[in-house]
């Protein structure tokens, strides 16, 4: 009996843990190509000689890019036009927006 309840319990713990992913609204990842100049620029202004690991599309309100400095990911969010918003870091590897509003750039390593 104690068996079918720990199987149970796992299987609820998991159904709810793969639920909540689900209902992530991710960013859409995009090409270098398809980054404004006037982004890559301010971006390069920033960082400069820092190559970016992936860049997502931030609800077609601005672009977030990815990348690693001194160890550590890193994630930044430009408007449309260049303008730096705002960057965080985080050693875990998992970065998400903080605010309720929008898609939101998760970056775990798939």
């Amino acid at each position: 009996m104690k068996k079918i309840l720990f199987i149970l319990a796992i299987a609820t713990i998991g159904v709810a843990c793969e639920k909540e992913h689900e209902h992530k609204n991710l960013c859409p990842v995009v090409s270098e190509k398809a980054i404004p100049t006037s982004v890559s620029s301010a971006f390069q202004g920033k960082y400069p000689n820092v190559i970016v690991e992936k860049w997502f599309n931030k609800d077609n309100k601005g672009y977030c890019a990815l990348f690693n400095l001194n160890g550590k990911e890193t994630k930044v969010l430009f408007d449309n036009i260049g303008n730096f918003q705002k960057e965080e870091m985080d050693q875990k590897g998992q970065h998400e927006d903080d605010d309720d509003n929008g898609c939101q750039c998760h970056t775990d390593k798939d």
